[in-house]
């Protein structure tokens, strides 16, 4: 008779024994935390069991991913993935902590091992990038000096209707960004029609304002002849075409500088201020 009383109490205090409050436990680990013991926070939150048959409201998940964090923290990254890896025996398919997974391995992968692996990703883009760069430069230095040279000619001519375009052509591609020039090109020309793939855009945009660049610098260096050597060479000019070759060569080769470097830094960013449209694949 005693020993099927002491059974019966035995029973009945199980039954009354509170169940751990997921809750309670969570707010404790915060509290501590907040205090800066982080040890003995992390500890607090792995009494957090693990979610029964009913499940739980992700306290489970919540603090196993808090622990994790604090262990990463203070670099202990061997113990943040066994927590992760404790969260992830439960919940498979947690996306949160398989990516915090992967930043735990990245964070203790090599130096050198993340130099291999940056290479061998980012160097195609780059010698891709490069590429675009030389061709965007060499055709800007063999089409803008031509371009400058016209369009100087024509601003220093007699014919006014001519003399009045090659003005206007320099005061606008001087006056306005070369960024807003491209844009114009890429993204303003087809509202009338004219759509344009990104690299001739970009071409034509780079070879119309280098070249209005080039045309004052040149229309500057033959301007800068005296009348009077223009009058002594001028017979031997009507033969030869050379009057002012020596002499403006001489003067223009040094501001020639300026543009193409110009031009060099400019082309390298050109690919990335154009995003395909829908009309132009």
């Amino acid at each position: 008779m005693a020993a099927l009383l002491v059974l019966s109490l035995f029973v009945f205090g199980a039954q009354a024994s509170p169940a751990v409050d997921a809750d309670a436990l969570m707010r404790k680990a915060n509290d501590i935390m907040v205090t800066g013991d982080l040890e003995a926070a992390v500890k607090v939150y792995l009494q957090i069991p693990a979610p029964g048959p009913e499940g739980d409201e992700g306290q489970f998940a919540s603090s196993r991913m808090q622990a994790a964090r604090l262990e990463f923290a203070v670099k202990d990254f061997p113990t943040a993935i066994a927590v992760v890896d404790e969260l992830l025996a439960v919940y498979p398919e947690n996306i949160e902590a398989l990516q915090f997974r992967d930043s735990v391995e990245e964070a203790m992968m090599p130096p050198w091992k993340r130099l291999m692996r940056d290479t061998v990703k980012f160097v195609p883009h780059l010698l891709k990038g490069s590429l675009m760069t030389l061709l965007l430069v060499v055709f800007t230095m063999i089409i803008s000096p031509i371009g400058g040279l016209l369009i100087a000619l024509g601003r220093i001519g007699n014919f006014k209707p001519v003399s009045r375009f090659c003005w206007f052509m320099i005061w606008l591609f001087r006056g306005t960004p070369l960024l807003l020039q491209l844009f114009f090109i890429y993204y303003g020309l087809p509202a009338i029609g004219i759509i344009l793939k990104p690299i001739p855009a970009a071409l034509i945009g780079l070879g119309l304002n280098y070249s209005a660049y080039l045309a004052e610098i040149i229309r500057s260096g033959i301007l800068s002849i005296d009348q009077g050597r223009w009058k002594r060479r001028k017979p031997w000019a009507c033969h030869t075409g050379r009057p002012c070759a020596g002499s403006s060569s001489r003067r223009l080769t040094a501001s020639f500088c300026r543009p193409l470097a110009m031009n060099l830094l400019r082309s390298s960013r050109t690919p990335l201020w154009f995003q395909p449209l829908p009309w132009s694949n």
